[in-house]
């Protein structure tokens, strides 16, 4: 199967350039410019092409994004754990008819 990607001229000009340091290394065996795209797109995994955006994109890494959403979960489980204890404690207490300070 393949699928056609349109490259602005700009990205496909880097290839070009590519290709010229490599023909002088390489001679004959120098990979065609539709090769080194190719290369380019294969033997990748997803972890690598999403930290690759993040990074030169100025977002922070995948690593600290889960680390933060961690602690955001962790804070919210302890928070509502916190909450259920109190009310717990709450519904221990007898009150108490006539008990001075509760009227």
């Amino acid at each position: 199967m393949f699928v056609f990607i349109p490259i602005p001229a700009s990205r496909l000009l880097v290839y070009v350039a590519a290709h010229q340091l490599l023909r002088p290394v390489l001679g004959a065996k120098c990979p065609t410019i539709s090769d080194l795209i190719a290369m380019e797109l294969t033997n990748r995994r997803a972890k690598t092409i999403a930290e690759e955006y993040l990074d030169l994109n100025g977002y922070l890494s995948l690593n600290t994004y889960r680390r933060k959403l961690t602690e955001s979960r962790r804070a919210k489980a302890k928070t509502k754990s916190i909450r259920v204890l109190l009310t717990r404690r709450a519904a221990r207490r007898p009150l108490v008819q006539g008990e001075p300070g509760r009227n």
